[in-house]
Parts: C-alpha cells; structure tokens; sequence
C-alpha cells in the first residue's frame, strides 16, 4: 500500500511511455484511506505547473483509531522539467515517521541519472541507476494515477518508476463504464530491484481506479481499491 499510494514506496528496460501534460495551474486531491473496512488514513497530494516546469507534494498520514494505536505520516515532494508530453523529475525527496523509526530519502537526477543520497551500503539485488534515468520518481508516477483526466486518457496508463533502487511499473487498462463513471482495471508491477522473499510474495498486484465526470469535460479519480499483501484497502475522494 505504501509503495503505491506514497510510493515510498502508490524498474523495467522498455521507455516510459509519454504523458499528457497537464494545464499550467495547480491541481489538488484529498482522499480518505480505509483498510479491513476502518479508516485508516489520509492522502493529500497538490501539483503546480508553471511553464516548462513542475512541482508536486504529497502527504499520506493515519487517522482515526488508527492513529492512536500507530501514528504514521509520509511525506514526499518532487520538482522537474515538462519536456512536451514528458515529466522530467530533478529532484525527489521523502520523509516518513512510524512512530518507531524516523527515514528520510533524497534523488537527485544530474545529467538525467537518478542518484540516490545514502549512507547505507546498496544491496546487491538493486538495480543500477544509470540504466533507471527513463524512470519517474515516486510522487510525480503516483500523481499520474491520481490526477484529472480527458476521456482519450482513461484507461491508458503505463508508467515505471524508480525510487533508487526498485523499478515498478504502473499501468492501467480495460476501460468500463457504468452510467457516468468508468473503471479501469490496473497492475502495480515489481520490475526490479526486489529481494528474493519480496519476489516470492508476488510480482504483480490488481487494483481497480473509478473516475467520475467533474462537470468541465474531464474526469477526476473518485474511487481506488487496492489489493495488499494484508488485506484490501480503498481510496475515496473527498
């Protein structure tokens, strides 16, 4: 849940694919997150555009009796260059609080190449990062996802990123609809970059996206359900 929706965690040697740049302004979304039926959390996200360049945070934290038992808050922000129809990230950064452990993540992408600051020793079954630089960060990936939509881009999505050391690819496909809204069928794709045991829990997980019309000719994101390795959680738009 947490790599997919925060994308910490909401890969791959084939390009991304292009990706319709939104307007110059800003565009935002509030979501409430469930899991086993029970409110879990929150998820915020605000992107700007301005020009050729862009900037996007995010915030997912929990809420309710979830939050007296676990207080959990991420954050994450990214900034780039919108090069036509392709977002070009140059800087992404992440904090995230368990109540337990504190961590904090920063890429940056000189020359185009995503490298991330650490000071832990990288894992063998990493992935290289010179071999990633066609990947989005985390956040600008997940915004995609989330983001208001023309009705040519339902259901159309394909999308990789890479978070320093893991690629997942997000897709969806297999438009629906039902009255106004329309469902879309998509896949969270471990790519790459992922331990042996994480293989072993699977590679490819469904979620479903509902859309809904705003009334000005496009569509918003209204509902996401989201199958984890725990049990099932939902988005639903505020």
């Amino acid at each position: 849940m947490r790599h997919l929706l925060s994308s910490a965690s909401l890969a791959l040697g084939l390009a991304v694919a292009p990706l319709q740049a939104a307007q110059n302004g800003t565009e935002t979304g509030n979501f409430d997150v469930y899991y086993a039926g029970i409110k879990a959390g929150e998820l915020r996200y605000g992107m700007k555009q301005n020009g050729g360049t862009y900037a996007a945070s995010g915030v997912v934290k929990s809420s309710g009796l979830v939050a007296v038992i676990s207080d959990f808050h991420f954050r994450a922000k990214s900034q780039g260059r919108v090069d036509g129809t392709r977002f070009r990230p140059t800087r992404y950064e992440e904090s995230s609080d368990t109540g337990r452990r504190k961590s904090e993540k920063t890429i940056r992408y000189p020359g185009g190449v995503p490298t991330l600051e650490r000071t832990d020793k990288p894992k063998k079954y990493w992935l290289d990062p010179r071999k990633n630089g066609d990947a989005l960060d985390p956040l600008t990936a997940v915004w995609h996802l989330l983001r208001d939509r023309d009705t040519d881009e339902l259901c159309t999505m394909d999308v990789s990123y890479f978070d320093g050391a893991r690629r997942v690819r997000l897709t969806t496909s297999q438009l629906k609809k039902d009255g106004d809204t329309v469902q879309c069928t998509g896949h969270y794709i471990r790519v790459g970059g992922f331990s042996e045991k994480e293989i072993r829990e699977g590679t490819k997980f469904p979620f479903k996206v509902s859309y809904e019309p705003d009334g000005k000719g496009r569509y918003k994101l209204s509902r996401m359900d989201v199958k984890t390795l725990r049990g099932r959680a939902l988005l639903i738009r505020r």
